[in-house]
């Protein structure tokens, strides 16, 4: 619970039940918070693997990020 952002954050493994299956005390509090006007953001685990999924996001991020970096380069020297 983030009082400061008025957020929760609920992390569930794939194991876990449906949400309309969880515990009835991590509903309730989610419900007070709820209540609060805190926003609820639930996330679930998945199946593949985090650190070869993590590893192709960040070289995605960072090939994009270069590219920009050209193409802001050439702009600026076309200016």
């Amino acid at each position: 619970i983030n009082d400061v952002g008025k957020t929760v954050s609920v992390w569930l493994s794939a194991e876990d039940p449906d949400w309309n299956n969880l515990p009835q005390d991590i509903r309730d509090t989610c419900a007070r918070c709820r209540e609060n006007k805190y926003m609820i953001a639930a996330f679930r685990s998945g199946s593949e693997d985090i650190f070869d999924n993590t590893c192709s996001l960040l070289q995605y991020n960072r090939r994009l990020s270069a590219e920009n970096e050209v193409r802001d380069e050439k702009a600026a020297a076309e200016k």
